[in-house]
């Protein structure tokens, strides 16, 4: 048995059950003794039953006494909530109808604002598992009387205690392959030589059985059915040894899934006559297995969460000893479909440069120096660290999965780290723009771009004066073995003519649209460089990229360059076709070409005019975009089609107004040539060739038929 708390629940009225209340005896005398309705009774778990409690109450009282209730273990009944449930509506053990009545259930006391002569509740509960419930009432005041009186209710029935569902209920899940148990405690009206039968229908069957008596001994055990000891499949019979209540525990087990059904039977001592009292059932499934679901994603190295984005991310760090490369986070999931928390297996192996550390705390990995290792804590979630090994070059980590019971395994993943080495060579990785506009800066030296995106015709529409949105060109650092690595300090830019250009700015790319998308800010910069102001049409000057080279004993440097030039705005534009002429919807390559006023190709960002068609085209006319190299074509820098040409034969012309000074029209001209069109053309000239000769071949004839005489 345990005492309730009676602090962390509230008091909610309920109706009673009808017992009848308490004689009242004169309001000048002192309080009585506290009574009961029902001393001791039998119940059956889930159906509720009552008692009644109360005193008589002297003039001078206004707390006739105080409720206090003992429950089984395992029980969730509590004086603020008579059955359990505990659920929004929760309902007080104890209601009355006594006026100005107020019950307390986190201390138990009754207090009445009027003054009655008497005072009577009723007590409802609802038992939720087998056992033994008390219900005592201490009467209050200083009469003689006071008392306390105890009304003692004995709950029979059944109860699962090992499954999903736990104690105190009658449907229990299991997993095939092991087992379940079940408790029946009988009811206070059982005889000595009474006798109760556990039978089993469904998959599975009894396995054991034992019974405790009521003075808690284990001498009433329940025997096989079947009279053989140790085979219990015709069922279990348990004769009571005494008339107080006892539980008996029944072991059931399934190698199948499915539902099993164990019905309890009480035979009276008596009649003779069998009564169904209880039934349980069992549902077994199939155990929890490893599964494909679960996930392992790569992330960075300090990171606690991963996802397929981070897990595309080439991982890249130096190759000191200890240095943290990336981190794999694992969620296991079972087979049915909830999180797989069981003691299995994952190990982690490392092929190549590179240490590992799998724990199922993040916070936990410590720098590693093994190859392999495992981890099998009971928990879901784990995480593998790498780390560099002090070796350059590449790893390859495989992580799998063993299942803590069959032994099956999986692959989880598999994933390429790279230790780098000292910075070893610098190389121009691409260059998106190199004609520079006199007092400006081109391109873009930033952390947060790519030049990845840098394709020829992107626009920043929020930089006047300046379109390029990428940077201008972009450099890639690698150590000896040719993998990408961050240089021990940011290029520096330096310009052979500063009277054309001041040289430039670099950043290392933060990786967040990384060159490439595959290297995580690792070894590339994004750079700019600046034109001086009074720089002119044409000037040229040649931009050195620079880092300092760790081999040198001199001050060396390790180099790469750049040769970028200065052009003026817009002064004459040019619309151009490819082909004179085009078959009906032939893929057409429109060029719109500007030079300054120099002659010389107009600065990389100049704005270049949308273009309109007289005719109907195929795809999509060429929006207004800008210059790069002084020319801006309709195709990809791939090669890829955008506009087609009309599907009507005949001239048709594109037209877009320029955006010099004038702000002339821009014109040119060509055709679609429909080639049925003309071969038709080419035979009707012959059939009409054919049909003169036809007629002067007549004409001759007749003329000779006309000397011969003939007619």
């Amino acid at each position: 048995m345990k005492t309730i708390s009676l602090k962390k629940v509230s008091a909610v009225a309920v109706a009673s059950l009808g017992f009848g209340l308490l004689s009242v005896v004169p309001a000048q005398s002192a309080s009585s003794a506290a009574v009961v309705g029902t001393a001791s009774q039998a119940a059956t778990v889930g159906t509720a039953v009552t008692t009644t409690v109360g005193s008589t109450i002297a003039n001078t009282d206004t707390n006739p006494g105080t409720l206090s209730i003992s429950v089984p273990a395992g029980s969730s009944v509590t004086m603020a909530d008579r059955d359990g449930s505990a659920t929004t509506a929760t309902t007080a053990v104890l209601t009355s109808t006594a006026t100005g009545f107020a019950f307390t259930a986190s201390s138990g006391a009754v207090a009445i604002t009027a003054t009655p002569t008497s005072f009577s509740g009723t007590v409802t509960i609802t038992p939720d598992v087998p056992g033994l419930y008390s219900v005592t009432f201490t009467a209050a005041g200083a009469g003689a009387g006071a008392a306390s009186a105890t009304a003692y209710i004995q709950a029979a029935g059944i109860a699962g205690t090992v499954g999903t569902s736990g104690l105190g209920t009658a449907a229990v899940g299991a997993t095939t392959g092991g087992l379940a148990k079940f408790t029946y405690t009988t009811g206070s009206a059982t005889s000595s030589g009474d006798i109760f039968r556990f039978t089993s229908s469904g998959v599975g069957a009894i396995t054991a059985a034992t019974g405790v008596a009521a003075n808690g001994t284990s001498a009433n055990n329940p025997t096989e059915i079947s009279g053989v000891t140790g085979s219990w499949a015709g069922g279990a019979t348990w004769t009571r040894s005494d008339a107080a209540q006892g539980t008996a525990t029944i072991t059931v087990s399934s190698t199948t899934a499915g539902t099993q059904t164990v019905t309890v039977n009480a035979i009276s001592a008596t009649t003779g006559a069998p009564t169904s009292t209880s039934t349980i059932s069992i549902t077994w499934g199939s155990a929890v297995a490893i599964s494909a679901a679960s996930t392992a994603y790569m992330a960075g190295a300090a990171d606690t969460t991963a996802t397929s984005t981070t897990n595309a991310i080439a991982r890249t760090a130096d190759k000191a000893a200890g240095t943290a490369i990336a981190t794999v986070v694992i969620s296991l999931i079972g087979s049915k479909g909830g999180v797989d928390a069981r003691a299995n297996t994952v190990r982690a192996t490392m092929s190549g440069a590179g240490f590992v550390d799998v724990n199922g705390t993040v916070g936990s990995l410590s720098n590693s120096s093994q190859r392999t290792d495992a981890n099998t804590e009971a928990d879901d979630t784990r995480f593998v660290r790498v780390y560099a090994d002090g070796t350059s070059g590449t790893g390859t980590l495989t992580v799998t999965l063993t299942d803590v019971d069959s032994g099956a395994s999986l692959t989880l993943g598999t994933w390429t780290v790279t230790s780098t080495g000292a910075q070893a060579s610098i190389a121009v990785a691409k260059t998106n723009y190199t004609i520079g506009k006199a007092g400006s800066t081109t391109g873009s030296a930033s952390t947060t771009i790519s030049a990845a995106g840098a394709a020829l015709g992107a626009t920043d529409t929020t930089t006047t004066g300046n379109a390029e949105r990428y940077g201008a060109f972009v450099i890639v650092v690698k150590d000896s073995a040719g993998n990408p690595v961050n240089s021990s300090a940011t290029p520096a830019v330096i310009s052979s003519d500063t009277t054309v250009s001041s040289g430039g700015t670099c950043a290392l790319d933060a990786g967040s649209a990384t060159y490439g998308s595959s290297t995580n800010g690792v070894g590339y910069y994004n750079c700019s460089f600046a034109t001086t102001s009074t720089a002119k049409s044409g000037g040229k000057a040649t931009l050195t990229i620079r880092i300092a080279d760790p081999d040198s004993t001199t001050g060396g440097y390790l180099t790469t360059t750049v040769a970028v030039t200065v052009g003026g705005s817009v002064s004459t534009e040019v619309l151009s076709f490819d082909k004179t002429s085009y078959a009906p919807g032939e893929a057409m390559n429109i060029t719109r070409t500007a030079t300054d006023s120099s002659g010389n190709p107009v600065f990389d960002g100049a704005s270049a005019p949308a273009i309109t068609f007289s005719k109907a085209v195929g795809g999509t006319a060429p929006g207004a975009s800008f210059y790069v190299g002084g020319k801006k074509a309709s195709t990809s820098s791939a090669g890829v089609a955008s506009v087609f040409a009309p599907a009507i034969s005949g001239a048709f012309t594109m037209q877009a107004t320029s955006g010099n000074t004038a702000g002339s029209a821009l014109t040119a001209s060509s055709t679609v040539t429909d080639a049925n069109a003309a071969a038709n053309a080419a035979l009707t000239t012959q059939i009409d060739a054919l049909n003169a000769k036809i007629v002067a071949l007549n004409a001759l004839i007749a003329k000779i038929m006309k000397k011969l005489g003939v007619k």
